[in-house]
This record gives structure tokens, C-alpha cells and sequence, in this order.
């Protein structure tokens, strides 16, 4: 889209060099294409701007999935089951081992 509004410009700066100014009927004539040319840039401006704000209300509208907060609960959950199966010794369900690790290593 840039490429093309960059093309029509510079041939809406060609037309306005060719265009005569010596007349005033000339000049009438070229001050007409120019605000023709005003009013086809800002009513696509205005198209611009309501696909923008269309796009941006449908991002506002998205909300915080609930299902999503339930079932990270549910993981962290599971993760501390995980930390209590029966083949972990009781030092390792209370994290005891890792304190008296980190005790020994005291100076």
C-alpha cells in the first residue's frame, strides 16, 4: 500500500508541474485538482483510520480465558503430587535435603 500511495503522489507532482499557471482560468484549474486531490487523500485517511479503530476494538474485546487460570491451578497441583510419590524419602517431600545440603556447605 505505501508503494502505491508513494507512486500516485509522484504522479499527482508531475500533473501539478505540467499543469499551465500563466491564465487565471489555468490556475482556477489547478488549485481545483489540488483540493480534489485533498479530499480523495483524507477520505482515505478516514478509511484508514476506521479499519484501525475496528481492529483495535476487536483486540480490546478479548478477555482473560477463566478455563485457562483453572487448569494452571490443576498443573500446579499435580506438580507437588509428583514431589510425593512413594519412592521420595521424607527429607526430599520436605525439601530438607537441599537445606542440610546447603548447611554443609556453610563456612
Amino acid at each position: 500500500m505505501i508503494e502505491d500511495l508513494n507512486k500516485q503522489y509522484d504522479e499527482f507532482k508531475e500533473v501539478i508541474d505540467i499543469l499551465p499557471t500563466n491564465t487565471k482560468y489555468n490556475r482556477k484549474r489547478k488549485i481545483e485538482y489540488i483540493d480534489d486531490q485533498i479530499n480523495k487523500d483524507n477520505a482515505l485517511l478516514d478509511n484508514v483510520k476506521k479499519e484501525i479503530d475496528s481492529r483495535l476494538k476487536h483486540l480490546k474485546d478479548l478477555q482473560v480465558n477463566n478455563k485457562i487460570t483453572t487448569l494452571e491451578k490443576e498443573i500446579e497441583k499435580c506438580n507437588i503430587v509428583n514431589e510425593w510419590n512413594q519412592y521420595n524419602t521424607a527429607f526430599e517431600k520436605m525439601h530438607l535435603d537441599y537445606y542440610l545440603y546447603q548447611l554443609h556447605r556453610y563456612y
